[in-house]
């Protein structure tokens, strides 16, 4: 479990390749995100870790599961908006 946001804890190379890429596509990039154990668990237990308390998280999953909650809805609110201000 990744309790705190070490540049070592990468899975698909390193974050620089990535930010890279997303800029020579032009593409933003939505959030990055921790990897933390609670996020599968709370899933497989049909709860959505991001609706979990920011205090609950931060206490049961350390700075990395308070990024991780606090990143993804920062992702849901970019999604929502320009799905509400850009209909097709």
């Amino acid at each position: 479990m990744c309790d705190d946001l070490t540049p070592d804890r990468v899975i698909s190379g390193k974050p620089d390749n990535f930010r890279n890429v997303a800029k020579r596509l032009d593409v933003p990039i939505l959030g990055e995100l921790p990897l933390v154990e609670g996020v599968s668990t709370s899933g497989d237990g049909g709860y959505p870790f991001v609706l979990g308390s920011v205090g609950a998280v931060k206490e049961a999953h350390g700075t990395a599961g308070a990024t991780w909650r606090d990143n993804m809805l920062q992702v849901a609110k970019r999604v929502a908006s320009t799905l509400w201000t850009n209909p097709e």
